[in-house]
């Protein structure tokens, strides 16, 4: 009996030392989910954003959720029937549901081990306009409801020990949207915790599609990052693991970083025998970077894979050198009867069950999915068609994402490209569906601002091309006849053409073709950026129509330099052929 009462006490006393573990993890731990104890309420309501509001009486729930899947607050026989009503502004659109406005908060304390760390909120997807407040202070506003979203809101903290209150406002209103997109925070949200030298997930990218014999060439990119106002000397490990664990590459690099600077990092190294991602075998390999000055500052984990994509006009699709159809289906972000709300099992069954009725690839329409999924799509083995946009400058609804395009496309396909260009399973980037842009005084063709949206990809996957300074003057561009670096690259282009041609090398354009693209969305990018210019009534209008003449001369120079290339190695070909 002693025995047994001796036994009862020490079990106690470790259970009594549980919580101390979990609140001592949780003020070290990187990565802290927020999906618990929120508190909503559905509806307009003034002051909800202040400190002081009394929110006693809102229902209690975690995340994620989806508001348009509860039963619509007032219920009337033969209008309304659980979350379906009569009245529903986006009809057949949304499935008969009800979107409006609702609001979260939710308290958290900052612990003293974190007090020194910098401390940001994650958003992974909130439907649909976003306004964020800590304290009563306004941190952040997020347009587009498939964009996940960061806020670093240390500036807005208590100091460790007091409450913190975040208050989230979330409008689903008007006629937005043309299937079911769900309503509220329907994603996971996170409190992501660094110190002042740390490094960032959205900043590393692992090119790993250079694959030649039994040797795969690896290129790594990175920032590292150092917000604090003191130089730091630092240490940073990169480790490659195998899909087994086994650790195949590591290195040790000595980085003296300034005060409140960043500084990139890239490497090259080589994989012997790489185990090639497919969708028959998704292997998947782990990066693993860790920088330490006198003690361990930060660390993260990538995974990766290893395999190479090819269109070609005679083989079609090509995975890792051979021809792969595509038997792929459409698929939009919700989880059936659970609405829009990213479960991870729910966006994992997905996946799986695509896989048993025999489908290889999946077009996410017509946005970003969620991270779950992709993360799904990679270890079961699909091919993925990622897509951001449904439209762009012209209306399919009228509420929907067209009147923030302007504003946001570039820093929406930026985030797009941050976050997922790692993904194995992703094959391409849609940057539309079906879209049709308005036309007007300043039309301009589709061709163009699809090359400069490809250019606004091809600066983020090729963090070694040089930028274009945007922020001259066009007088002073026309004055002095050049567009910045634009006209050296022109000159070279050619240059580089003439030489090629002369030297008989006509199969070898494929370099001269990628700047010559990226040409063109630089200049595209030029172009629009003028237009907004001229559309805002500042400046001459003359010389802004002088320089805009002369970015589509430089525009069709080089678009002529393409044909060209094409042409003569077409006719290379041809003239080779037996």
């Amino acid at each position: 009996m002693n025995n047994y009462f001796e036994s009862s006490v020490r079990l106690l006393a470790l259970l009594a030392l549980i919580p101390c573990f979990i609140t001592e993890s949780s003020a070290s731990e990187r990565k802290v989910s927020m999906n618990e104890n929120w508190k909503f309420y559905r509806g307009c309501i003034a002051n909800a954003e202040q400190t002081s509001f009394k929110d006693t009486q809102w229902r209690v729930l975690d995340l994620p959720h989806d508001w348009s899947m509860d039963p619509v607050p007032v219920q009337r026989e033969g209008i309304t029937i659980g979350p379906f009503s009569r009245m529903s502004v986006g009809g057949a659109d949304t499935g008969q549901t009800v979107g409006g406005e609702g609001w979260y908060r939710k308290e958290f304390t900052i612990q003293p081990e974190d007090a020194d760390k910098i401390i940001s909120l994650y958003f992974e997807g909130a439907y649909n306009q976003t306004e964020v407040w800590i304290n009563g202070q306004k941190a952040c506003f997020n347009p587009y409801g498939y964009i996940p979203f960061k806020i670093d809101i240390q500036p807005y903290c208590n100091a460790p020990g007091i409450p913190n209150i975040i208050a989230v406002k979330v409008v689903n209103e008007g006629l937005n949207s043309r299937w079911y997109a769900g309503s509220g925070i329907y994603r996971h949200v996170w409190l992501m915790k660094t110190d002042k030298v740390h490094l960032d997930e959205w900043d590393t990218f692992i090119d790993a599609s250079k694959v030649e014999g039994k040797k795969a060439t690896v290129n790594l990119h990175s920032i590292l990052h150092n917000s604090g106002k003191e130089k730091v000397t630092a240490h940073l490990k990169i480790q490659i693991f195998s899909p087994q664990g086994e650790e195949v590459y590591s290195t040790t690099q000595p980085v003296n970083i300034s005060g409140e600077t960043n500084i990139p990092i890239s490497l090259t190294f080589d994989i012997k025998k790489p185990e090639l991602w497919s969708v028959d075998t998704p292997s998947l390999y782990t990066a693993h970077l860790s920088v330490k000055s006198k003690k361990l500052s930060d660390e993260i984990t990538v995974p990766f894979g290893i395999r190479t994509v090819e269109f070609s006009a005679e083989k079609g699709f090509l995975l890792n050198g051979k021809p792969l159809k595509l038997k792929g289906g459409c698929l939009h972000h919700d989880n059936g009867l659970l609405g829009a709300v990213a479960i991870n099992r729910a966006e994992e069954r997905k996946v799986e069950l695509m896989k048993a009725n025999g489908f290889n690839a999946v077009r996410c329409s017509h946005n970003l999915p969620s991270e779950y999924f992709l993360q799904a799509c990679d270890r079961l083995g699909l091919l993925v068609i990622d897509e951001v946009f449904d439209q762009w400058q012209q209306a399919k609804r009228p509420q929907d994402y067209h009147q923030f395009f302007d504003e946001w496309s570039e820093h929406d396909i930026a985030t797009m490209v941050r976050r997922d260009r790692n993904h194995p399973s992703i094959i391409m980037c849609r940057l539309d569906n079906n879209t049709v842009l308005e036309k007007g005084l300043y039309y301009y063709q589709g061709n163009d601002f699809a090359s400069e949206l490809v250019y606004s990809i091809s600066r983020l996957c090729e963090p070694c091309l040089e930028h274009i300074d945007n922020n001259f003057n066009p007088l002073d561009a026309i004055q002095k006849g050049e567009f910045s670096d634009v006209s050296e690259d022109i000159t070279y282009l050619i240059q580089q053409c003439r030489k090629k041609m002369e030297n008989n090398e006509y199969n070898d354009f494929e370099e001269e073709i990628r700047r010559a693209n990226d040409l063109n969305g630089q200049l595209s990018l030029l172009k629009r950026k003028e237009l907004q210019r001229i559309q805002s009534q500042s400046g001459s209008i003359r010389v802004s129509m002088v320089y805009l003449t002369m970015v589509q001369e430089a525009q069709n120079v080089v678009t002529y330099t393409i044909n060209l290339m094409k042409v003569s190695r077409k006719f290379q070909m041809e003239t080779e052929m037996p």
